[in-house]
C-alpha cells in the first residue's frame, strides 16, 4: 500500500503499522465524523449457540420449506420476499416486501429484483412487472399466521405432538438470520409460544453427496455439487 502524501503531510508506505495509519486518521479527522463513521457500522453481534435437536418418536415433525430474498447481502440485508410450503404441497406462502432501501445489482443478478420510481412512487419489480407488496411487520406476521395454520392442519391428522420445523438450504447462515433481525420482537415471542425450531439442509445435501446417494444423480448422469441450482436440475 503507498497512499503517497497524506494532508499532514506525512508519506505512508507498506511498512506502515495498521495502529500507525489509524491514529494518523484519527488524527486529521474530526471527532464529530469518526462519530457519524462508527454510526454507519453494524455492532458486533455474537453468534448463537444452536443446540442439535434428537429425533423424537413420538412428534410428528412438520416440515416447512422456506426461503428469503433480499435487497443486499450481510447484516443490513432487508427482506424483499418471503416464501413457503409445508411438506404436503398444499399449504404455500409467498408475500413479496418493499425494502426501505433500493436493491443492490448483485442480489437483482439473482432474485430478478428491482425497485423503481412510478409516478414519484417507489414500486416493487420482478422481470418488469409491478408486484403487490406488503411492510415486513405485515409480511412476517403472516407468515407467523401461515405456520400455525400449518401446525393446526397437521394435528389434524395425527395423534402425537406436532413441532413444527422451518428448514432452507443454508438457512443458518443466511435464511435464519435475515428473518429474525426482520422480525419484531412480538414475532419472535410468537415463534417461540408455537414452538418453532429451525434447520439447515445444506449439511444433510452435502452428506448425501459424499456417499453418492442415487437421488442426487443429475439427468446427465453426473453427480450434482452442493450449490443450489446443481441440486435442483
Amino acid at each position: 500500500m503507498n497512499l503517497e502524501q497524506s494532508e499532514s503531510g506525512a508519506t505512508i508506505t507498506g511498512s506502515e503499522s495498521i495502529t500507525g495509519l489509524l491514529q494518523l486518521i484519527k488524527g486529521n479527522v474530526p471527532k464529530e465524523t469518526i462519530t457519524v463513521y462508527e454510526g454507519t457500522i453494524s455492532p458486533f453481534t455474537p453468534r448463537p449457540i444452536c443446540p442439535n435437536n434428537e429425533f423424537d418418536s413420538n412428534l410428528e415433525y412438520n416440515i416447512i420449506v422456506f426461503d428469503v430474498e433480499t435487497n443486499t447481502t450481510g447484516k443490513a440485508a432487508q427482506l424483499c420476499q418471503l416464501s413457503a410450503v409445508d411438506k404436503t404441497g398444499q399449504k404455500c406462502f409467498s408475500e413479496y416486501i418493499l425494502p426501505d432501501k433500493d436493491i443492490d445489482k448483485y442480489a437483482t443478478r439473482v432474485n430478478k429484483l428491482t425497485v423503481k420510481l412510478v409516478g414519484g412512487k417507489r414500486t416493487l419489480f420482478k422481470d418488469d412487472v409491478a408486484l403487490k407488496t406488503l411492510t415486513c411487520q405485515d409480511a412476517t406476521s403472516r407468515f407467523v399466521n401461515y405456520i400455525h395454520s400449518c401446525i393446526e392442519s397437521s394435528k389434524a391428522r395425527t395423534n402425537k405432538g406436532v413441532c413444527a420445523v422451518l428448514i432452507g438450504y443454508n438457512a443458518r447462515r443466511f435464511d435464519i438470520p435475515i428473518l429474525l433481525r426482520n422480525s419484531a420482537s412480538e414475532i419472535h415471542a410468537k415463534m417461540q409460544a408455537l414452538g418453532i425450531c429451525f434447520g439447515d439442509s445444506l449439511p444433510l445435501f452435502e452428506h448425501l453427496i459424499k456417499i453418492k446417494h442415487p437421488a442426487l444423480t443429475q439427468s446427465n448422469g453426473r453427480r450434482c455439487s452442493s450449490n443450489k441450482s446443481s441440486i435442483y436440475e
